[in-house]
């Protein structure tokens, strides 16, 4: 069995995140990583909340009723056949908070990653404790969706750059 150390001071997030917000000197223009990073979580909590039924907090395409109150993502309406899912704008905050989290708990690993029994669950029963308003369907599925993400991140970096064989022979060959 392996011990994982796992930080948990969750108290201050949403603290920790204004203070971030905060430090950063506004900008005229995201940078495309920041604008990819937005569209990506975008995508990835439409989702989540689809898998789970949550009608309430998003609406698809081709329902939109009150633009206000959901997400306007021009990638998402480049993307979109009638399917996807646009969150609320009150869930993507929360999402932000949830990302926050994922990383304050997985920022001790060497890859981005803890490793050993029950960190999912760890990290959906933290989910649970600071947004009681979603179901817990929802955050369970969205703490192992996100550490699946992350986990096929840490993944494809590490086979990038693995050269096979083959490879390997066939350029001995030819240098000869």
């Amino acid at each position: 069995m392996v011990l994982v150390h796992v930080p948990q001071d969750y108290a201050n997030v949403e603290d920790e995140l204004e203070a971030t917000m905060a430090k950063k000197r506004p900008r005229r223009k995201a940078s495309q990583t920041q604008l990819a990073n937005d569209a990506g979580l975008e995508h990835f909590v439409g989702f989540v909340l689809t898998k789970t039924g949550s009608s309430d907090l998003f609406v698809k395409n081709n329902n939109k009723v009150n633009l206000a109150e959901f997400i306007q993502s021009k990638w998402l309406d480049s993307l979109n056949t009638g399917g996807l899912a646009y969150a609320s704008r009150e869930v993507m905050e929360d999402a932000s908070l949830m990302e926050v989290m994922f990383k304050k708990l997985h920022g001790s690993s060497t890859n981005g990653l803890l490793k050993g029994e029950g960190v999912v669950a760890l990290f959906a029963n933290e989910l649970m404790c600071h947004f009681p308003k979603y179901s817990d369907e929802m955050l369970n599925r969205y703490a192992f969706a996100r550490t699946m993400v992350q986990l096929k991140q840490i993944k494809s970096a590490m086979f990038k750059h693995c050269e096979s064989a083959r490879s390997k022979t066939k350029k001995v060959q030819y240098l000869y």
